[in-house]
């Protein structure tokens, strides 16, 4: 149950961070604050490296683990000062789905990278639908917010869970318990609540 609580709470840090981020650099040098936001990630990070006791596992990391580490690192800045840049030029509506297709750049990474082939035909068709799936979603998403409410219009898009539940179902016979299911159908109502009374 905690990797639940964990994966709600990541979504809704993951979803402060934009807004929070957008809010920093209005009248910030971008980089600068991709600076600031850096040296706090440092220190909480190392922080909990100190309240779990990883620290001692630090010598025992292979050299070409610590090679791709690094790397990893300098990617993830070259994305953060790419990313901060667009927010201050751009809107967050805007930057952010796109930022979220790093998730299909991360599987044809991964096929490349680690030859991650087997069903790559079938793969490739699924990241392709994905794709498709994606574009189709941010433009009705964008009609969707110049041309209505924002406070109606968020809470719908998150409907698409009801897709993604109902596929996962279907596609990979996941049950949802009772519970589960009547917290859907209570978010559901809600939102629908909120959409006709707004």
């Amino acid at each position: 149950m905690l990797w639940l609580v964990m994966a709600v709470l990541s979504a809704f840090f993951a979803g402060l961070t934009a807004i929070l981020a957008k809010c920093g650099i209005k009248h910030t040098d971008s980089d600068v604050a991709t600076a600031v936001r850096t040296l706090v990630v440092l220190i909480f990070s190392w922080i909990m490296v100190l309240i779990v006791g990883s620290l001692p596992t630090l010598s025992s990391i292979a050299p070409r683990s610590l090679l791709f580490l690094v790397l990893s690192g300098l990617a993830t800045g070259a994305s953060w000062l790419c990313y901060f840049k667009a927010l201050s030029l751009g809107d967050v509506n805007k930057v952010v789905p796109i930022d979220k297709s790093s998730t299909i750049l991360s599987v044809l990474f991964a096929i490349v990278c680690f030859s991650e082939t087997a069903h790559l035909a079938v793969k490739l068709i699924f990241i392709l639908l994905s794709g498709l799936a994606t574009g189709a979603s941010w433009l009705c998403y964008y009609y969707a917010i110049q041309n209505g409410i924002v406070s109606v219009v968020v809470p719908i898009d998150k409907l698409s869970l009801v897709v993604t539940v109902a596929f996962s179902y279907v596609f990979f016979h996941e049950k949802l318990s009772k519970k589960a299911f009547l917290g859907l159908c209570l978010m559901v109502i809600g939102t629908l609540a909120m959409a006709i009374w707004s």
